[in-house]
């Protein structure tokens, strides 16, 4: 990319945040339908093992999370449009760190601890998650648009940071 122009991919981010839209929308829907609420204990006590049964909505939660983990593999579409784009000061160690170790800790979590907790946070990062991208679909469509929605970035981006799975997950595991 050092000497080459860098790529103008508007319809593609449009077309990528739709799917991030989409794909978080689902997973927030399919964890209330298979009972994350209403048949699952939500609450981190020393009782909460993983339960090895083939019980229906325990299987349709890890069902859910595998998903969750097939959108965190997405999101390195995300770093790859910033090397395209040249946007190379938001490549930041920050940027890298996060989104190795969340693809980590979501495949190890989906493997070796696969409770209620854990879905509840899946949940909740996928709310924010639909949130930010479609904030940032909005923002594709021109200067007018991103300063009328200007006033909820500090919101999602306090939201990213204490919705952060490296930092939730901690609290469930330990």
């Amino acid at each position: 990319m050092k000497d080459r122009q860098p790529y103008s991919l508007k319809t593609f981010i449009k077309l990528y945040n739709i799917i991030q839209i989409i794909g978080n929308a689902w997973l927030i829907y399919d964890n209330i339908d298979a009972g994350l609420f209403t048949k699952t204990k939500l609450i981190c006590y020393s009782g909460n093992v993983m339960d090895y049964s083939y019980n229906y909505t325990l299987l349709r939660l890890c069902r859910g999370e595998w998903f969750y983990f097939m959108l965190k593999i997405l999101d390195y579409v995300e770093t790859c449009v910033f090397i395209l784009r040249k946007k190379n000061n938001q490549v930041s160690g920050l940027h890298l760190y996060h989104h190795v170790s969340t693809l980590l800790i979501t495949w190890l979590g989906l493997r070796y601890f696969a409770v209620a907790p854990i879905f509840l946070s899946i949940f909740i990062n996928s709310f924010i998650h639909m949130i930010m991208y479609t904030y940032y679909f909005l923002a594709t469509w021109g200067p007018e648009v991103q300063e009328a929605i200007a006033p909820m970035k500090q919101w999602i981006t306090k939201a990213q940071m204490v919705n952060d799975p490296n930092f939730l997950h901690i609290f469930y595991i330990a």
